[in-house]
């Protein structure tokens, strides 16, 4: 069986949790994100890159950015997973990633050196926005086009964030 690039396939990585399987289909949690579905995927990943990529290494040292990167795309693919157990649906993008930003984002407020607790009043309203933003746009029909959204993946991505934001916490620091 080929695998050709290394997007994340939800069938094949089932089988793979259950035994061995060849290398690729592990390192599928990681690639899927460095391959986007065309010019605009790219575009509009880019553009939400930049805007909270910025934010986020005002928060992060370089190594943590990439970590939280990392992490995020695996969090994402673990809720694409658990969504689709069973299926062959596949996905690609830097989504899930961009989103463990977000979460990031969220927990460790600019203007000061510690995270915010997970149930604090800034926390719990900017998750539950961007829960119904990532809801409206990818269950409700004719607002998701294409019907390609990995809305699960984002939510992955953005609590994998939301939860390992305090571990990066001490680091803080302004760059300016």
């Amino acid at each position: 069986e080929a695998y050709g690039f290394l997007f994340f396939r939800v069938d094949l990585f089932s089988k793979a949790l259950q035994g061995d399987a060849p290398l690729a289909i592990y390192l599928s949690v990681l690639g899927y994100s460095l391959m986007h579905g065309g010019f605009m995927h790219i575009i509009f990943n880019s553009l939400w890159l930049a805007a909270i990529g910025k934010a986020s290494l005002v928060r992060l040292t370089n190594p943590q950015f990439v970590v939280v990167l990392v992490l995020g795309s695996v969090g994402g693919a673990m809720a694409h997973l658990l969504a689709h157990e069973g299926d062959a649906s596949s996905m690609v993008g830097l989504s899930a990633s961009i989103s463990a930003l977000f979460g990031v984002f969220c927990r460790i407020p600019g203007h000061q050196g510690a995270a915010l607790p997970l149930l604090s009043d800034r926390v719990t309203k900017f998750s539950l926005g961007f829960v119904a933003i990532n809801l409206i746009f990818g269950i409700l029909p004719g607002v998701n086009g294409s019907g390609m959204i990995a809305w699960q993946a984002h939510l992955g991505g953005f609590f994998a964030g939301l939860f390992v934001a305090p571990l990066f916490v001490k680091s803080y620091r302004h760059r300016y």
